[in-house]
């Protein structure tokens, strides 16, 4: 027998996340977590990956995007910050909805 699992949970969500309605402001070190960042490149914690690419948190903002993925690149199994930050987001709503 196939156990059935209802998704529409995910749905409603898409749907609401979609309209706006919410928005929650996550902590980078939420999303990229050292199992994270373990799992997806050769150190234990955020801040030696951060290290490791020349960039401290308040640098975020100033870093050139086409800069950070070079360096994303370089240093993770990502080809830069966009799927670095999609793969992290997928697995921080996985974890808090008891999917992971």
């Amino acid at each position: 027998m196939t156990k059935k699992t209802d998704l529409s949970g995910f749905s409603k969500l898409a749907e609401r996340t979609e309209k706006g309605k919410d928005r929650v402001a996550v902590r980078l070190s939420d999303l990229l977590t050292p199992a994270f960042i373990r799992l997806h490149s050769e150190f234990e914690t955020l801040e030696q990956f951060f290290d490791a690419i020349g960039v401290s948190s308040e640098d975020l903002e100033r870093v050139k995007v086409g800069e950070f993925d070079a360096l994303i690149a370089a240093q993770s199994s990502f080809d830069g910050w966009r799927s670095m930050f999609e793969a992290a987001t997928a697995g921080y709503y996985a974890r808090q909805s008891g999917l992971e």
